[in-house]
């Protein structure tokens, strides 16, 4: 990819022109219904380290481990901050530094869709029949996964998708690509195509890990 079209990290945040009304559609359609009450918990903390806060009513509270986490939440890391997260029973999430994240909709240990405002994260779920499909939307893309294990960051100065396991589909305004497992594509804006799937070399994998973890 050319000089030119590299972004800023801090050129991820929230578009909401990226949020076209076909591409929420065809998503609303893959979540289950039953979804949980907004008064129960949505997840919980299992590992906090440095600052990082909930805000839904009232003040921002700072999240410690094992703090509930609630649907609609804005939950916010700070400089240095890593937040592992847990969605049901086998659903992992982990944020990175400077990252901004809410839990839209949850359907227990089945499925849900999820919003990455700005910043990094990291999506781990084991494959399974009863899984629905994990919704991960994005500034630039949405993400739709099963049973699978990809993140999705600022990364060479690009916001990239990496899939470590299972497969993925990223699509935006401009077009979707599927990604099978050991493959990326780099997103520069909700109007522009995911780039072809592509490997990763070992250090592009290892510091977006890294950055998460």
């Amino acid at each position: 990819m050319g000089a030119g079209s590299r972004i800023p990290v801090a050129a991820l945040r929230l578009d909401r022109r990226a949020l076209s009304v076909g591409i929420l559609a065809s998503c609303a359609s893959t979540v289950l219904p039953s979804l949980a009450s907004a008064a129960d918990p949505a997840g919980r903390v299992e590992m906090a380290k440095s600052r990082a806060t909930a805000l839904l009513d009232g003040p921002a509270r700072d999240l410690r481990e094992d703090a509930d986490l609630f649907l609609q939440e804005l939950v916010q890391t700070f400089a240095g901050a890593r937040l592992a997260l847990a969605l049901g029973a086998d659903t992992r999430v982990n944020l990175g530094e400077r990252t901004r994240f809410r839990i839209e909709q949850s359907v227990v240990d089945r499925g849900g869709v999820l919003l990455l405002e700005r910043g990094a994260l990291l999506f781990d779920r084991p494959d399974s029949a009863e899984h629905g499909e994990a919704i991960v939307r994005t500034p630039f893309a949405i993400i739709a996964a099963r049973g699978t294990r990809f993140f999705v960051g600022p990364s060479n100065g690009v916001v990239g998708v990496f899939l470590e396991r299972g497969a993925a589909t990223v699509r935006n305004n401009g077009g979707r690509v599927v990604l099978q497992a050991g493959e990326g594509a780099d997103l520069v804006s909700p109007d522009v195509p995911p780039t072809p799937p592509h490997p990763w070399g070992a250090a592009r994998i290892a510091a977006a890990l890294d950055s998460v973890t």
